[in-house]
């Protein structure tokens, strides 16, 4: 089973629940200590425990660190805390930015069906086969959520299950990835790659005249690949956006 429940809670349309910004909160920290992560984000970490506790909320300045750390979008995250508020006018004010970020106000309209794909069919346009994943109610994720997440469009969103120890222990092997098949030329970020046609998951680094491709597992040595190979040798197929642990009862 998916042992992270927040995005089911927060696929159900363009409204986040209550507790959205506790969940989102301890998920980013992910296998980082408290000690670790809060010396990251310039906070106490007796502060960090309370504001993933949901015992007390962070100000814009601590929610504008956490973004640049995690590469979560701001928009997402103050639209996470107003809703976290008890303060009528606050709430307000999260309904009136919900809608901003929403494109329509049809829930159907404003939600996709994110399909779950093999790996290997990753760099082909078409998802005829594909199902949706059991993860999410019906397989839909809100199409606001999906962009404030950093899907470049929500058609191009998918699920895949790795089987692949590179990232371990950052992404353990089999966890559900939830992935943008719209990027072909990579920044700097994790992605699933084709690299001589062997599929994997790697941290890519832009160096001088190339890229350097990177395991967080150090039984792997870093690659680097000169940029003449990209669309040859070395294939962009998917940026990673979300991670799931799987874990089993």
């Amino acid at each position: 089973m998916v042992a992270n429940t927040e995005p089911s809670k927060l696929s159900q349309g363009s409204t986040p629940p209550a507790d959205g910004l506790r969940l989102e909160l301890r998920s980013g920290r992910s296998h980082h200590s408290l000690a670790q992560w809060s010396k990251s984000l310039k906070v106490n970490k007796n502060t960090l425990s309370a504001y993933e506790k949901g015992d007390s909320l962070p100000d814009v300045e601590f929610l504008s660190r956490y973004a640049t750390e995690t590469d979560t979008p701001f928009l997402w995250l103050l639209l996470l805390r107003l809703h976290a508020s008890k303060d009528d006018t606050t709430k307000k004010m999260a309904e009136r930015l919900s809608t901003l970020l929403s494109q329509n106000g049809d829930p159907d309209m404003n939600s996709t069906l994110v399909p779950t794909i093999d790996p290997s069919s990753l760099g082909n346009s078409s998802t005829a086969g594909a199902k949706s994943t059991d993860c999410f109610q019906a397989g839909k994720l809100s199409r606001s959520w999906l962009c404030a997440s950093g899907i470049s469009d929500p058609e191009k969103a998918a699920f895949i299950t790795l089987h692949d120890d590179s990232m371990e222990p950052t992404i353990p092997t089999e966890s559900l990835l939830l992935v943008d098949r719209g990027v072909s030329t990579p920044t700097n970020g994790v992605y699933v790659v084709s690299l001589e046609g062997a599929v994997m998951c790697k941290r890519v680094q832009t160096v001088k005249g190339g890229f350097k491709l990177t395991a967080d597992n150090s039984k792997y040595d870093p690659i680097e690949i000169d940029r003449s190979e990209l669309g040859k040798g070395l294939n962009v197929l998917a940026k990673v956006i979300r991670v799931w642990r799987i874990t089993t009862p």
